[in-house]
């Protein structure tokens, strides 16, 4: 027997994060009805028909958990499973800028495709395996020749044809997940030119929901689940059409589809604003199932306990009358009192918690005040942050959390009217429009910089800020980029780098924000609510965020703005490659001060050293990732 002071808290895990995670217990009573509709639905997709669900509760109340069980179902783990077996199942959730769901589902189905087996091989192998039995008794080839499935682009047939075959399986994994490849990458895989790829918005949209369209059509007749969690994150872009695009994808997987089942989960405060915003017609299909999951009643509640208590063999000896042994029966019935009657399994397990704590023996864990927990889950996240590695998730993070960070600091920023131009913001000399230039492919962004040339007059140009990663070069190579950004910079408009610290900052902004919207983030057993992490942000409001927030809606500083990229100080240093900064700017005329901040602003072109002999050179003859011979 091990010695009480020593037992395991049976109720140390209380949040279920994704459906993949094992659970200590499954209580199958609750939630029952949800289920049976969940196995429902799939069997009418295993039929043929594509159908959508919506599941809405209280945070903490168990969406996640029904989903893991439902997950097991599939897998056979329950009830032997379902007669047909999911190509994939597909758990997203949805911590993406609006503007950008079809390109988020498209990662998160691709990195599931490739998700490797217990035989060693891609879920995607076995599926090409299928499919090519199905079309063309087994040949690869000639199954794509043959099969006449809508929205499978050449490029798409190719980089499948070369993973079922092994060859380039690096490259076609990084393709397939949206990844941008070199245009020596390309060529290793026989890709053309991607002449959509990331030169609009809503031409990237595209080009990923075809890809998805095309990859459940490939896995067709087998069903494939997508589970949409935490819809309601969308809302943190303040966009007006934050649930609208999400919306219309689900009602396009479902009108386009025959085999997808949909699940989309939100919690309940925010049901009502995500009917307001989505187009009736799209909301018919997304809500023909809805559950509503309700918290805990006492019964349901013991049950739960009892499963907990019954998963620790340790403990029997402890709980000779069984039941909810050694917690006692008043205690429980006190945790519903002090929730009318009814109580989320979050809070009940947390209860449970210290109670057990308290029957043990332990000592208290330090209360930690709801501040310091909150900045110190901020400061995980920005640490933690993959963009710090990652500049091309500059883009995601700056769509979805800019306007809320500007927002937090008290100033105005919208969403853009026009195209190209992703956000408004009031300046300190009027209006100032923002616009995501994080292309990774050069030929996308000089399609986009020569779109902006069109459709902005001489001047609104002085307004315009480009936004673009330090990180991501532009290469000498690139003659038609190049063009187009001095042509903009010379009319007045402004290339503005925000700085890796910032942008790890706005994702961890943007991720402690979705998880206190979706109810996840927890403190003493209770959600933080949104409210108070966003006045917690207000008023802790990183520096490095105030910093590029006054790039983007003030004036430069130190004088005239530096020259463009191929002026006189790119000239010096295609003599010399490497020259002493101070000595630069005497030749040229410049302060020191001058002389860095070009060089910060044109990272694709000088490099800088900073410090007591502060040095720049040239980067011109290196090479960059995602570069073209012809843009």
């Amino acid at each position: 027997m091990i010695p009480v002071q020593n037992l395991q808290n049976p109720f140390d895990a209380a949040i279920v994060a994704f459906p993949g995670q094992p659970v200590p217990a499954d209580v199958r009573e609750i939630y029952h009805l949800a289920f049976d509709k969940c196995r429902e639905e799939y069997l009418l997709v295993a039929g043929g028909q594509s159908r959508s669900m919506l599941f809405c509760g209280e945070a903490g109340c168990g969406k996640t958990h029904l989903l893991g069980r439902f997950r097991r179902w599939l897998a056979g783990e329950i009830d032997q499973g379902p007669p047909v077996r999911p190509a994939v199942f597909v758990a997203v959730r949805m911590e993406t800028a609006p503007s950008q769901v079809w390109r988020h589902l498209r990662q998160r189905f691709a990195e599931e495709l490739l998700e490797i087996t217990s035989d060693g091989t891609a879920l995607l192998d076995g599926i090409l395996a299928r499919f090519a039995a199905r079309q063309a008794g087994g040949d690869p080839s000639r199954a794509f020749e043959e099969a006449a499935i809508r929205d499978l682009t050449l490029d798409l047939s190719k980089v499948l044809e070369q993973f079922s075959s092994g060859k380039h399986r690096r490259l076609c994994r990084a393709w397939l997940k949206g990844e941008t490849l070199s245009d020596r990458d390309l060529d290793t895989l026989g890709l053309g030119e991607r002449l959509e790829d990331e030169s609009d918005e809503e031409l990237a949209e595209a080009a990923a929901r075809r890809f998805v369209l095309a990859m459940v059509r490939v896995c067709s007749p087998e069903p494939v689940v997508f589970c949409l969690d935490q819809v309601e994150a969308l809302a943190i872009s303040m966009a007006p059409n934050c649930y609208s695009r999400f919306s219309k994808m689900v009602a396009c997987l479902i009108d386009e589809t025959t085999n997808a089942l949909v699940i989309s989960s939100i919690v309940s405060r925010y049901l009502a604003e995500f009917r307001e915003k989505s187009e009736p017609a799209d909301l018919d299909r997304i809500q023909k199932a809805v559950q509503d999951l309700q918290p805990l009643d006492p019964m349901l509640g013991r049950k739960l306990l009892e499963a907990r208590l019954e998963a620790a063999p340790a403990l029997k000896p402890y709980r000779p009358r069984g039941g909810i042994e050694p917690l006692r029966a008043a205690d429980l019935d006190r945790v519903f009192a002090d929730h009318h009657g009814r109580c989320t399994a979050r809070k009940l397990i947390h209860e449970a918690h210290r109670l057990f704590d308290l029957w043990r023996g332990a000592s208290p864990e330090p209360s930690v005040p709801r501040e310091e927990f909150i900045r110190r889950r901020f400061a995980h996240y920005r640490e933690d942050s993959p963009v710090r590695s990652d500049p091309t998730r500059a883009e995601d993070i700056l769509a979805h959390v800019l306007a809320k960070a500007a927002q937090l600091a008290g100033r105005k920023m919208r969403a853009g009217g026009e195209a190209g131009i992703e956000f408004e913001a009031q300046g300190c000399q009027g209006s100032v429009l923002v616009a995501l230039c994080n292309h990774a492919h050069t030929p996308s962004l000089a399609r986009k910089l020569k779109r902006l040339i069109g459709q902005l007059d001489r001047e609104a140009m002085p307004r315009l800020r480009l936004v673009r990663h330090e990180r991501l070069r532009i290469p000498p190579t690139a003659a038609k980029t190049r063009k187009y950004l001095e042509e903009l910079q010379s009319a007045g408009a402004r290339l503005v780098h925000p700085r890796p610290e910032a942008l790890a900052a706005l994702d961890a902004m943007r991720r402690l924000l979705a998880e206190a919207t979706s109810g996840d983030l927890t403190h003493q057993g209770e959600s933080v609510a949104e409210e108070t992490v966003a006045a917690w942000l207000a008023a802790n409001l990183p520096a490095e965020v105030s910093a590029l927030l006054d790039e983007l809606t003030g004036e430069p500083e130190g004088g005239p703005p530096p020259p463009a990229p191929d002026g006189a100080l790119l000239e010096l240093l295609r003599e010399d490659k490497v020259l002493d900064a101070a000595e630069a700017a005497r030749r040229l005329g410049w302060t020191l001060e001058q002389m860095e901040n070009h060089a910060r602003q044109n990272p694709d072109s000088i490099g800088f050293v900073a410090g007591p002999a502060a040095v720049l050179f040239d980067l011109g003859f290196a090479p960059a990732v995602g570069s073209d011979r012809h843009a």
